[in-house]
C-alpha cells in the first residue's frame, strides 16, 4: 500500500508534484493532489467519494445504523404508544420524500463524514406541531459564535448563530427549530468550539497511502 523509507521517499519526490511529509522519524508518505492535515469538509466529502475503502466502511455503518428499530414507549405504562401519535408518523416518514431508511442512513452517513449532523423540525409558522424531519448537509452550515468565549456564557442567547446556504441563499436557522449532533473534538478552534472534528482526519495517514498505492 506504500509505506516508503527516507531513500525511497527522495526518489518519489523527483518523480512526484506534491509534498513529501515526514510521518515519526523512519516513514514518509506521499500526499496527492494537494491533501494537507488541514482537512476541511469538502475534503472529507472527496476522500468519502473516491476512495472506495473509506466509503465501503462508511457506507456499512450507516446501513446498519438504518436497520434499527425505533419505537416510542410511553413513560407511564413502558408500552409502544399507538401507531397514530403523531411522533410515531413523523419517524415511519420523516419528510415527503424519504422513508424511515433513507433518513437513518443518509443522516448517519453525514455524521460519519463530517463528524456534524444537523436535524431540522420543520412546522408551519405560528404552529408547534412539527410536519417534517430533515437532516441538513453539514458542510452547507456555518456557525458563527460571540466573541465572548464560551465557557463565560450560560446559554446560547449570547449570540451563537447557525445558518445554511444552499444555491445563492444563505438562511438562518432559528433556535429550538434544529439539533445539532456532533463529534467530540480535540481541536477546538477559538472562535468555534460546537463544531463537530470528523474521525476521518486520523486516518490521514493510511487514507494518503491508499491514494498511492
Amino acid at each position: 500500500m506504500g509505506l516508503f523509507n527516507r531513500k525511497r521517499a527522495k526518489e518519489v519526490k523527483k518523480q512526484i508534484t506534491g509534498r513529501i511529509t515526514q510521518f515519526g522519524n523512519e516513514f514518509f508518505y506521499p500526499l496527492f493532489g494537494g491533501l494537507s492535515l488541514n482537512w476541511s469538509d469538502n475534503q472529507y466529502l472527496k476522500h468519502y467519494l473516491e476512495v472506495p475503502e473509506v466509503a465501503a466502511v462508511i457506507n456499512k455503518k450507516a446501513t446498519a445504523f438504518s436497520n434499527m428499530k425505533l419505537e416510542v414507549v410511553s413513560k407511564a405504562t413502558r408500552k409502544p404508544v399507538n401507531n397514530q401519535e403523531p411522533v410515531v408518523r413523523l419517524l415511519r416518514r420523516p419528510n415527503y420524500f424519504q422513508s424511515q431508511k433513507e433518513f437513518l442512513f443518509q443522516t448517519k452517513l453525514f455524521h460519519e463524514i463530517f463528524g456534524n449532523e444537523y436535524l431540522y423540525f420543520l412546522s408551519p409558522a405560528g404552529f408547534r406541531n412539527v410536519t417534517g424531519l430533515f437532516t441538513l448537509p453539514p458542510n452547507f452550515v456555518e456557525i458563527e459564535e460571540p466573541s465572548t468565549p464560551y465557557f463565560l456564557r450560560s446559554d446560547f442567547s449570547g449570540g451563537v448563530q447557525y445558518w445554511i446556504s444552499f444555491g445563492n441563499k444563505r438562511v438562518s436557522l432559528e433556535r429550538g427549530k434544529f439539533l445539532h449532533i456532533n463529534n467530540a473534538s480535540a481541536d477546538l478552534k477559538s472562535d468555534n468550539v460546537f463544531k463537530g472534528g470528523s474521525r476521518m482526519r486520523s486516518l490521514a495517514a493510511p487514507i494518503a497511502n491508499i491514494r498511492a498505492a
